[in-house]
């Protein structure tokens, strides 16, 4: 049962093939690899070409460490395995909300919009915050669950090209100054484009495109 009208809650592409949520692979998870490979998926390595820009006040241009572990992004974005994986699973519900899940003699009764669904097993693809809703008797254990980059907003900018290789930059950015704490290049081979990472609050699209 999916809410929303489409598959692949926050792995989202749009038709340019800019990844607005999950956009890395890293060499590291071998079992996401192995999946890709299984699907016949490929992946690319993302530009990373140029100086990297860190901004405390006063700009500096140079090499930022990495992480030790390639990261890579897949060809078509994340919604190419978004439906990989539809082709595999069986038949999806679209715009259809669980309201909640409760146990019963034998399994779970899912409850949806006038009609109740029993189960053997649920698997909820969602945030603890959001699943503990559906399942009032785990609010307190999820409640100690930390979720990632909760609080973290994901900020797009298209370019009409990539004119920070024309100055030499990579595209990759840390400020301790914000609204952005981190930038990267989102391009593909059609869109120049760059993401980066900002907390949620007010103005913040006002201060994301000053930023940018």
């Amino acid at each position: 049962f999916e809410a929303r009208d489409r598959l692949g809650g926050r792995a989202h592409t749009t038709e340019q093939g800019l990844d607005l949520g999950a956009t890395w692979v890293w060499d590291s998870e071998t079992h996401v690899h192995r999946l890709i490979a299984q699907l016949g998926l490929q992946t690319f390595t993302p530009p990373s070409e140029g100086l990297d820009t860190y901004d405390d006040g006063t700009i500096q241009r140079g090499r930022l460490p990495t992480s030790s572990v390639p990261e890579r992004r897949l060809v078509g974005g994340m919604a190419s395995l978004v439906r990989a994986l539809a082709e595999h699973a069986g038949p999806v519900r679209l715009g259809t909300v669980v309201e909640r899940v409760e146990r019963i003699p034998g399994g779970l009764a899912v409850h949806l919009p006038g009609e109740v669904v029993n189960a053997k097993a649920v698997l909820a693809a969602l945030p603890p915050s959001l699943a503990a809703a559906m399942v009032p008797e785990m609010a307190e254990v999820w409640a100690r669950v930390p979720v990632w980059m909760g609080e973290v907003a994901k900020c797009v900018g298209i370019f009409d090209g990539p004119v920070w290789r024309a100055q030499g930059l990579s595209g990759r950015a840390i400020s301790r100054l914000g609204p952005m704490s981190e930038v990267h290049d989102l391009s593909t081979p059609h869109v120049s484009a760059l993401f980066g990472f900002a907390m949620r609050g007010e103005g913040l699209e006002e201060r994301v495109s000053a930023q940018f």
